[in-house]
């Protein structure tokens, strides 16, 4: 079913459905308790530290999925942000290059 043969209120449904976005606090925050937690208790029990690196393992997993494939970023330029700082100060880098007889 295509999005322009939905009736009405189904369109507007649609439209105003929210994609995750990605929130780093929440998921920094979390880690940090479970690291103070493996490193403070691996010490008394060594069994901690083997399992607080499964955890941070099957976690860079996860998150590397939802990063690539379920969250969708709040802001994108299409690359137009790096023209100002990196591209136009390189100009004048590139102009004896070109300038060259030898390149063609």
């Amino acid at each position: 079913m295509h999005l322009t043969t939905l009736p009405p209120k189904r369109m507007l449904a649609f439209a105003n459905t929210a994609f995750p976005s990605f929130v780093l606090v929440m998921q920094v925050a979390n880690d940090t308790i479970i690291m103070l937690i493996g490193l403070v208790y691996c010490v008394i029990q060594p069994i901690i530290a083997p399992l607080a690196l499964i955890y941070f393992a099957i976690g860079v997993l996860i998150w590397k999925y939802q990063v690539v494939y379920v969250y969708v970023p709040l802001v994108e330029s299409g690359g137009k942000v790096w023209v100002m700082p990196i591209i136009l100060p390189c100009q004048p880098c590139k102009a004896p290059l070109l300038a060259h007889p030898n390149c063609t």
